[in-house]
């Protein structure tokens, strides 16, 4: 029996962040010893895997072996580029948990948002941040698409909200301003990063991310906190009409009373 796919997300996530903890307890982050970066994460890994074998339940030995040997080469192809990354952003904190992001509405009512980032990098001096979340996927299609503005706050709104709670630590350790934003899904299984950056590209993201209430108000629904207050008070009030923009990640299409119907156009 091969490990579940949740599990393997898990594994994977508990090795990159001991190896770039490490990396940056070290002082060799940004990363420009690819071999030493190699060596380390085989010593997290390995660590790492005696004690999925003493607490978790890993299987059968000769695919936990196979499995072993798949992920440690897998990553250390992601420590390859990692070192060969030529831009001006530098991981600085990992599996970095977040509570109480409040979100205010007109009316005074508040949603509160919690999380855990995978990894929040940051340029240095530039007031940069760049959050990044490792996914054990490849379809780079389904991810940029999920970076588009379009979609942000109606279908997808993990991004987001991890980069304003990036910029809200940042914040309050530095005291300095966040003014740029990116988003990066790692996508292992392809080695392909998906990468938006929100201060460029031809979508006008300009107050899109604005915590201001006032700017808010101007923005309406360009805004992305405005997006997702409409969102909760459609909730609230018991709107739940099944009309999916996208059904890719639900697991109840067998019970679902939505029916997608074709249009044929008259020729």
């Amino acid at each position: 029996m091969e490990l579940a796919a949740r599990d393997e997300g898990s594994l994977v996530h508990e090795v990159l962040c001991a190896l770039f903890r490490r990396l940056r307890d070290e002082g060799r982050l940004p990363l420009a010893d690819v071999a030493a970066g190699k060596e380390i994460l085989r010593e997290e890994a390995e660590a790492i895997f005696a004690r999925w074998e003493e607490e978790r339940h890993t299987g059968e030995p000769l695919l936990w072996e196979i499995e072993k040997g798949r992920l440690l080469a897998l990553l250390e192809q992601v420590v390859a580029l990692e070192g060969a990354d030529d831009s001006a952003f530098v991981p600085v904190l990992f599996e970095q948990p977040f509570t109480d992001l409040a979100v205010e509405d007109d009316d005074g009512s508040q949603v509160l948002l919690t999380g855990k980032i995978d990894r929040i990098d940051v340029t240095a001096g530039a007031g940069g941040v760049r959050v990044v979340d490792y996914k054990m996927a490849g379809d780079a299609g389904k991810y940029g698409a999920l970076l588009k503005k379009e979609h942000l706050g109606e279908t997808s709104f993990q991004m987001p909200v991890y980069l304003l709670a990036a910029a809200r630590q940042l914040e309050e350790d530095s005291g300095a301003p966040v003014s740029r934003f990116t988003a990066r899904y790692w996508l292992l299984r392809k080695l392909d990063p998906v990468d938006k950056d929100f201060a460029g590209g031809k979508e006008d993201f300009t107050g899109f991310f604005s915590t201001d209430p006032g700017e808010r108000r101007a923005l309406g629904d360009d805004s992305f906190l405005n997006r997702v207050c409409g969102k909760v008070r459609g909730m609230k009030q018991g709107d739940f009409q099944i009309t999916p923009k996208e059904c890719g990640f639900c697991e109840f299409g067998s019970v679902c009373r939505y029916v997608a119907v074709g249009v044929r156009e008259e020729g």
